[in-house]
């Protein structure tokens, strides 16, 4: 993910090499104090330092850490809905998995990003959102018609707790590989599609 880009650029040409790589060192500095204390504590005096960029020049991008902060989870949410926009248009038989080999190892290329926002209560309440309304399109498409079942919400919203509370742990273990995340999700995806098929079909 191109976090270098989070700031939209007042030109057509978009950010020059100088401002893309202080963003950059700004979100790994931000995504490095966040292992140290929670995010809302983080100083903009120990940002820069951490970042090695002045506090004028930190304050040329952002008002303040919760601004930085806002900005760069609407900007990686926005990347998330046009992913999984892509898959649904181009929805298979095989979309599902390569959906879930390829999340995945996004993941794992900005663990330490992800690290951050899964530890984030407002990242993990939206992308819960996304993550609903990505299974409801699935199953549509796979049954060929909406699912209407009051239980529904019930199974999905525990079926995406369960999914992300597994990621946000993974991203803590460094001893489980992608391919360990992997056969996690599908085992919970089986017990999902059982609980669907008993009780919403």
């Amino acid at each position: 993910m191109q976090i270098e880009n989070m700031e939209e650029s007042k030109n057509e040409r978009g950010l020059d090499r100088r401002t893309a790589r202080t963003l950059k060192q700004l979100v790994e500095a931000l995504c490095d104090l966040s292992r140290e204390k929670p995010v809302y504590r983080i100083t903009v005096a120990e940002l820069s330092a951490r970042a090695d960029v002045s506090r004028g020049t930190f304050y040329l991008h952002f008002c303040d850490i919760d601004d930085m902060y806002d900005k760069l989870e609407k900007f990686v949410l926005k990347n998330i809905d046009s992913y999984f926009n892509d898959y649904l248009e181009a929805f298979d038989d095989d979309a599902y998995d390569r959906f879930i080999f390829d999340t995945v190892k996004h993941i794992e290329n900005d663990k330490k990003l992800f690290r951050m926002l899964f530890s984030m209560n407002s990242f993990r309440e939206r992308i819960a959102v996304y993550l609903n309304r990505f299974y409801l399109e699935v199953w549509a498409k796979f049954l060929g018609r909406e699912i209407t079942s009051e239980k529904w919400d019930y199974l999905i919203r525990y079926h995406t707790s369960g999914m992300l509370s597994d990621i946000e742990k993974w991203l803590d273990d460094e001893t489980k590989t992608k391919e360990d995340l992997i056969e996690i999700i599908f085992m919970l995806d089986e017990s999902l599609d059982h609980m669907i098929e008993k009780n919403c079909l």
